[in-house]
């Protein structure tokens, strides 16, 4: 605890605590001034955050945190993960606040809320959007000896877990309590089959299946989604056959896959900007 000895060095403290608090209005209005989304292509979703925060990357690509300028201890830090091992949210929850091998320790709960989110998908006509569960806690935490409150959203999709964290020293929350609420509702699932993991691990899946033809066979897209679908059921949600030809036909423009028009199927791009005229449907 400060002790102030003289008047001069009371009223200097009280100054500057003013002008401190002063400034929490400017830096909320500006904050909130303008939201922009990032997409976390990796886990597949994505949230609106301040344009103006700074923004720091981890090395493993989990997610991104956003930071204010004026205030850097508040952020706003997305992230996921894979292989959920928790059989609810209530038991990520759980882990998260009160786990003793962690490092944060939350000592308060102020609000446990149902605050369910949406699952995306993306189709020709547009978007199409499912509710799922989900999860808002606001509570008190306490990181190194310096005492914050947070706003956490849980969404537990699947094999996928994704969380959205606010943080602010206790004494700013209430001022950007308005902006957390903002971000937290503005996060949204995508379709785990449209991520960027799910993209790779198909497009792997096809070449495999293409190289698997003999000489001259090729498959018709119904022929692929449907070994897809029975292999592959993990990283197929969503997709029908218009979307996989979609993919397809992207992979044509990559030359990784060759459409032969005459009868209809697939192979192999052998590298060749000539592909052989004709092949034998296999499917």
């Amino acid at each position: 605890m400060a002790v102030f000895t003289t008047a001069p060095q009371f009223i200097e403290a009280v100054q500057k605590l003013y002008r401190r608090f002063r400034r929490i209005p400017d830096a909320v209005s500006a904050a909130a001034a303008e939201l922009t989304a990032d997409v976390n292509v990796r886990f597949g979703f994505r949230f609106d955050h301040p344009s103006v925060w700074d923004r720091r990357d981890p090395e493993n690509s989990d997610g991104a945190t956003y930071t204010n300028p004026q205030y850097p201890k508040v952020e706003i830090r997305a992230w996921g993960s894979y292989a959920v091992v928790w059989s609810s949210l209530d038991a990520w929850i759980n882990e998260c606040l009160y786990s003793k091998n962690r490092d944060e320790k939350a000592s308060k709960i102020h609000a446990l809320v149902d605050s369910g989110r949406y699952l995306v998908k993306a189709t020709p006509n547009g978007e199409v959007r499912e509710k799922i569960d989900g999860k808002r806690v606001v509570y008190d935490v306490t990181i190194g000896s310096k005492k914050y409150t947070a706003m956490q959203q849980f969404v537990q999709v699947g094999n996928r877990q994704v969380g959205l964290r606010c943080l602010a020293p206790r004494y700013l929350f209430s001022s950007f309590n308005p902006l957390f609420l903002k971000v937290c509702a503005s996060l949204e699932i995508l379709v785990e089959s449209q991520s960027a993991e799910a993209i790779r691990s198909r497009r792997t899946a096809i070449l495999a299946l293409l190289r698997s033809l003999k000489p001259n066979e090729l498959v018709k897209t119904s022929g692929i989604h449907a070994a897809l679908v029975s292999e592959h059921r993990e990283f197929m949600e969503g997709i029908d056959e218009a979307g996989l030809e979609e993919e397809l036909w992207k992979m044509a423009d990559e030359k990784l896959v060759f459409r032969d028009s005459f009868v209809d199927g697939w192979t192999i791009h052998k590298g060749n900007d000539s592909e052989p005229a004709r092949y034998q449907s296999r499917y």
